[in-house]
């Protein structure tokens, strides 16, 4: 469940300062990890595209409101098949300190309204509906591309 959160939100985890894996890994559970990578790695993957927005509270001016997220999944396949086509998509392509190769299409700002998007590849989730109040926020999601073809609605200051 952590990984899935951690792909989809790099400061996303389960131990408020710190993450369950870098506790197994601290506690040299090499076995327990040696277990998860093989499960990892043997799950069929998809490519998500991740968009959040946090818009300026209505309650308290100049301040961050709720943030609203979309994830859409845009294709499917096996674990390395999925790196690869996260390596062609558009953006900048980061590993984070957890592992984890994102595709950043937009950067997170401190102006609000704040808007970021990223794309990721992990084992699926039921997490992959258009949340409700992203759409309350007044933002449409684009058209689900296709995988082959690498299309992503983009925004004015998207990386390329």
């Amino acid at each position: 469940m952590e990984h899935v959160a951690r792909s989809l939100n790099p400061h996303q985890t389960l131990v408020a300062g710190s993450s369950a894996a870098h506790m197994v890994a601290t506690a040299g559970l090499g076995e327990v990890l040696a277990s998860f990578e093989a499960r990892i790695g043997a799950s069929v993957h998809a490519i998500y595209r991740v968009r959040r927005i946090t818009p300026v509270s209505s309650h308290r001016p100049g301040r961050p409101g709720i943030t609203s997220r979309s994830v859409q999944t845009m294709c499917t396949g096996s674990r390395d098949e999925m790196a690869a086509r996260l390596a062609d998509m558009p953006g900048r392509t980061v590993v984070g300190a957890d592992g984890i190769a994102r595709a950043i299409v937009r950067d997170r700002t401190q102006q609000l309204p704040r808007l970021e998007g990223s794309t990721s590849h992990v084992p699926p989730s039921s997490t992959t509906r258009p949340d409700r109040s992203l759409k309350s926020s007044g933002m449409q999601p684009p058209p689900r591309p296709s995988c082959a073809e690498h299309t992503v609605h983009r925004f004015e200051g998207d990386h390329q």
